[in-house]
């Protein structure tokens, strides 16, 4: 399992997915923070996991864990990979 929650953003979370995914070569890659955020900003620069969410769940088998899409923040996105 790989749980990536880094800094947030589109790039690091892309970096991160990048350099560590070939790790996993049966099992599953979770990431943090899924949903769109309601503010732009949080202390390490902007909230847009969701944004490489979206690019790359339809290649995988998925799973979004959340509790209303509307939250605002969290949510956890799994890719069985």
């Amino acid at each position: 399992m790989l749980f990536i929650d880094g800094d947030h953003s589109y790039r690091g979370v892309k970096k991160d997915f990048d350099m560590y995914s070939n790790l996993i070569k049966s099992g599953i890659i979770a990431f943090h923070d899924i949903t769109p955020h309601d503010r732009t900003h949080d202390p390490k620069g902007v909230v847009r996991v969701v944004d490489f969410w979206n690019e790359i769940k339809e290649s995988y088998r998925y799973l979004e864990i959340v509790e209303d899409k509307k939250q605002g923040w969290g949510g956890i996105g799994v890719l069985f990979v």
